[in-house]
């Protein structure tokens, strides 16, 4: 029996304090390569270029994390599921895995591929859903619920039919 609810991302946010690290550390380099306290046009490419950064920031890392995790939290804020050997548990409302037709998941091409690195922006890694059409009605389960919760799906199940559904950004609508 496994147990999964909502709970915090570590790898995630290290990922995110790691880049705003970098980013902060770049703005320090910028500074002292830059004449600023000498040359008033040094101080205005170094305040416009440290904006540009925290803005790109901001727009590539940032953003897309709190609006994919306020979406997932609409979905599965108080969900708790439990995977047993013949069914699964989503909030104390028991499925059979004969009632299930298909599991559809939804993520980006680099978290199907294991795309890695400076490439891959932070949400590509850590954010998909799960789509559980049963006969009678569907559920969502998010990454929110744990980052492994696909693989341990998968690998329990293994006579469900699994189909992969790539989208750039995984917003469950």
């Amino acid at each position: 029996m496994e147990k999964y609810s909502v709970k915090p991302n570590k790898k995630l946010n290290r990922d995110l304090l790691l880049y705003g690290f970098f980013m902060f550390t770049f703005i320090i380099i910028i500074y002292f390569s830059l004449n600023v306290q000498e040359d008033p046009e040094d101080l205005k490419a170094f305040v416009l270029l440290s904006a540009l950064i925290v803005i790109c920031y901001c727009l590539f890392f940032l953003m897309p994390v709190f609006i994919l995790q306020e979406n997932y939290l609409k979905y599965n804020k108080k969900t708790e599921v439990v995977l047993l050997e013949d069914h699964i548990i989503i909030n104390k409302e028991v499925i059979k895995i004969e009632s299930i037709k298909e599991v559809n998941i939804y993520a980006t091409y680099q978290y199907f591929n294991g795309g890695v690195g400076a490439a891959t922006l932070t949400y590509n890694e850590y954010f998909y859903y799960l789509e559980i059409v049963t006969n009678k009605s569907k559920y969502i389960l998010t990454s929110l619920l744990g980052i492994e919760l696909e693989k341990k799906i998968k690998n329990a199940y293994p006579e469900l039919t699994f189909s992969k559904k790539v989208k750039w950004f995984p917003l469950v609508k």
